[in-house]
């Protein structure tokens, strides 16, 4: 058996499915039932209810081999850090209450110190809490920016011929798919093979930059002339806020852009990157299979 938390986001979703396609039982833990038809169709065992609640995820975790955890963003947030921190401390007490010892922990590029960057700060705070646990094999996956972030940018492609972001388009930079975190995150579920304190970077296929990537996104959906644009920070915080984010998340993003354009998100990984490190899905097969359908 399994826990999967954030079963109706990106990559917990690709998660379950990999479980359940290979004959795992799953608990999925989400905050809707109708956002997860899609597992609960193909048979997982649906947990819904709310992921501060440590009493409802020690129930859930308890008689699993291993558990998926990651914290949930409240793009409404009023004070994000705080809440990244009332998700942690939930998830970190049920997991020792609930006797598994095997967690991958979702985690991101940055984490690795207290850095100003924004969400990735209560990453930070989240490997700290779990790197406390006693007896329990705790693996991070920290992730560079996903890909799927982009599809913010699917408008500007429509309307204006851009993709447009508050990060430099020369800064070195790592993009990756979430099916290639979740498919990562799997092995490392059935696996069971590591031990103690331990982190992995995912960096996707290879390290670039937003002009590469806006040029990979032209080639896959027929418009060579795209363009990249950067958007300055305020102007990107209206248009987060246009789309729903609250003032605190927003600005979250844009200190979380600075520091990417500081190269601080990258600075560890560039020095323990490996082959490992690498997956397998580029900025244009991606484009070509979800950002093409899109803007046609």
């Amino acid at each position: 058996m399994y826990a999967i938390m954030g079963a109706s986001g990106h990559v917990g979703n690709l998660i379950a499915k990999n479980l359940i396609q290979k004959g795992e039982k799953v608990r999925c833990i989400g905050r809707s039932e109708e956002r997860m038809k899609d597992l609960i169709d193909l048979g997982c065992e649906p947990w819904i209810g709310d992921a501060h609640d440590a009493v409802f995820l020690t129930d859930c975790f308890k008689d699993c081999d291993a558990i998926f955890c990651m914290i949930p963003p409240d793009y409404g947030s009023k004070n994000v850090r705080q809440d990244y921190n009332d998700f942690g401390q939930a998830i970190c007490e049920a997991i020792e209450k609930s006797g598994c010892r095997k967690v991958v922990n979702l985690s991101s590029v940055g984490a690795e110190e207290d850095w100003a960057t924004g969400p990735v700060k209560g990453l930070y705070d989240q490997e700290q809490r779990l790197d406390k646990l006693n007896k329990v094999d705790v693996i991070h996956l920290r992730a560079s920016y996903f890909l799927e972030n982009l599809f913010s940018t699917v408008e500007t492609i429509k309307s204006e011929g851009v993709v447009a972001t508050p990060i430099r388009e020369d800064v070195q930079f790592y993009s990756v798919a979430t099916q290639d975190i979740a498919d990562r995150a799997t092995s490392y579920l059935l696996g069971h093979d590591f031990e103690g304190h331990t982190h992995k970077y995912l960096l996707g296929a290879k390290e670039t930059n937003l002009q590469d990537i806006t040029k990979q996104f032209g080639n896959a959906i027929g418009k060579p002339d795209l363009r990249y644009v950067q958007w300055g920070y305020d102007e990107a915080k209206i248009s987060m806020m246009e789309q729903g984010l609250s003032e605190d998340f927003a600005d979250n993003m844009i200190e979380f852009s600075k520091a990417a354009n500081d190269g601080f998100l990258i600075q560890h990984a560039k020095e323990e990157k490996n082959e490992e490190c690498f997956t397998q899905t580029t900025p244009e097969q991606w484009a070509q299979k979800y950002i093409k359908p899109l803007v046609k």
